[in-house]
């Protein structure tokens, strides 16, 4: 671990997608950079899955704020609604 606590979710915690990390395209003459919409939701879910390599992964099911359907995304990409992104 980096020194960072541990983020446990749990269904009905509210979460937001963590944009660090992201660019957009590396070419110079593209745009600089896209601009991502925060998205905040509730988790409904929490479950291992199993990547290509065989690794075992957290996955969360999230239902986003105005979505109909909850969507899966890998743990390391959400933070609680309250913590700065």
């Amino acid at each position: 671990m980096s020194g960072k606590a541990r983020r446990e979710f749990k269904p009905g915690d509210r979460v937001k997608y963590n944009k660090k990390g992201m660019a957009g395209p590396l070419s110079p003459n593209s745009r600089p950079h896209i601009v991502f919409a925060s998205r905040v939701g509730e988790v409904k879910a929490t479950f291992i899955k199993e990547d290509e390599r065989g690794y075992k992964r957290k996955w969360i099911q999230v239902l986003w704020d105005g979505a109909v359907r909850p969507s899966d995304h890998a743990s390391q990409r959400l933070v609680f609604e309250h913590e700065e992104c």
